[in-house]
């Protein structure tokens, strides 16, 4: 679905996610590069066109904002946590949340100072090696998909996830 106010963005809406994309050239390159913008879940049309409208900025200007990105300084595992936290508090029952503290606190803490890209599937394939109490580690290797996804699609420069998919 195109957005007639700003040339090029679009949604794209599937069963689970939809997302917010731009198309753009990218000025002295031949082909135009499709841009993650934002998910919709996060992120409502308003913010879409404005992040999309920095993005084009960027793109007539030569630069391209995939690389900017590459060279920004990351975020730790505790202050992806913190952000997950305090925007979950305002939606999930004390109870969850309660459960939620009991997993990081367990088992995702020994990250906490780590910049949340460093954390790789070999740690996460560590962490299950010497678990003993497989159930609360899937559950917590769950949280930590939902912290990193959730860090993605808000920690946005230029309308571009400072962030990879989740590892």
């Amino acid at each position: 679905m195109s957005d007639a106010a700003t040339p090029g963005l679009f949604c794209k809406i599937g069963k689970q996610k939809s997302c917010f994309y731009l198309q753009k050239r990218i000025k002295g390159q031949k082909n135009p590069v499709t841009f993650f913008v934002g998910n919709l879940a996060y992120m409502g049309v308003d913010q879409a066109r404005k992040n999309a409208r920095a993005l084009a900025a960027q793109c007539d200007q030569g630069r391209d904002p995939r690389e900017e990105n590459k060279n920004m300084v990351g975020f730790t595992v505790l202050d992806a946590w913190q952000k997950f936290y305090d925007i979950k508090k305002q939606v999930l029952r004390n109870s969850t949340l309660t459960v939620y503290r009991h997993l990081f606190n367990n088992h995702l803490s020994r990250w906490a100072k780590l910049d949340l890209e460093q954390v790789t599937a070999n740690m996460m394939a560590q962490a299950v090696l010497e678990s003993s109490d497989m159930t609360s580690l899937r559950s917590a290797m769950r949280l930590f998909n939902g912290i990193w996804e959730l860090n993605r699609n808000v920690h946005l420069r230029y309308g571009v996830p400072m962030l990879p998919q989740s590892p």
